[in-house]
């Protein structure tokens, strides 16, 4: 499964959270923080968890086709290093629950 999120649309942690809001179909209650995005983006593949329309099967990747990345670096590199701090925690959630489930980030230009 592939999904594709617009850093161009993404300018702080609120429109960055509503960017993955609007891709992934996160629900009402989604937080809109690092710690609600690692504990929804942990259960993608668990459709029965309710937390999002877009979900993989145990043990699959989802790819999350980033575009507009790099010049994202140049103007909040705090925002993408921290998306990538927790894209590599969710990955250490999967592995350590012993899944071969992955969040794999594909950088376009």
């Amino acid at each position: 499964m592939e999904v594709t999120i617009d850093f161009s649309k993404i300018t702080d942690g609120e429109s960055f959270h509503r960017e993955f809001m609007t891709v992934m179909g996160f629900d009402k209650i989604y937080g809109k923080d690092k710690d609600a995005w690692i504990d929804y983006m942990s259960r993608i593949d668990n459709p029965k968890a309710g937390l999002s329309e877009i979900t993989v099967k145990p043990g699959e990747s989802l790819d999350i086709k980033l575009v507009g990345a790099e010049a994202a670096m140049e103007k909040t590199p705090e925002l993408i290093l921290d998306f990538l701090e927790c894209t590599a925690y969710v990955n250490e959630r999967f592995e350590e629950w012993d899944v071969d489930t992955r969040l794999k980030l594909i950088f376009k230009r």
